[in-house]
């Protein structure tokens, strides 16, 4: 989990199969910055609920244990998300704009199920009880034609393995 959280997995079905087997289309990742303030639903297929609420705002630097994530979403406090929505998309405007993936649970500074937020200057706020994401805009410009994966294609700013 360099850099952000978030695991690609190429699949044998096709958009148009998925379609016709269960009559929904797939979500489509947006390849834009997610904006402060804009509406989400965190939608839980574990748990089978959706959670809304706004985009609050970025991280420069989310640090929980041993990892540390770059430009995280940060939810209003509305999104109250649990142990089961890791991995669950982010919606807003009808595309994916990021993955769920932690919250500061007991008000802990920096460690596991309790991150904090690093600012450029290297300040560190804990803020108990609110929830984070991964933004996802940067996928699209690492597929192919094809819909593969090319983490050194042009454009490309995901981190490599």
């Amino acid at each position: 989990m360099t850099d952000t959280d978030v695991s690609l997995y190429q699949l044998t079905t096709t958009y148009a199969q998925i379609k016709s087997t269960y009559g929904i289309s797939p979500l489509e990742l947006s390849n834009a910055h997610p904006t402060a303030g804009a509406a989400i639903d965190v939608v839980s297929g574990y748990w089978k609920r959706i959670y809304s609420c706004s985009i609050d705002g970025f991280v420069y630097r989310l640090k929980e244990g041993s990892w540390t994530w770059k430009d995280s979403i940060r939810y209003t406090s509305a999104c109250q998300t649990i142990g089961g929505t890791s991995g669950s998309p982010i919606v807003s405007g009808g595309k994916v704009v990021g993955v769920n993936n932690t919250g500061n649970e007991d008000g802990g500074r920096c460690t596991d199920n309790n991150p904090c937020e690093v600012d450029q200057a290297g300040n560190v706020t804990v803020r108990e009880g609110i929830n984070y994401g991964q933004e996802t805009y940067g996928i699209p410009a690492c597929l192919t034609a094809a819909n593969e994966i090319a983490l050194t294609q042009a454009g490309c700013t995901l981190p490599r393995p």
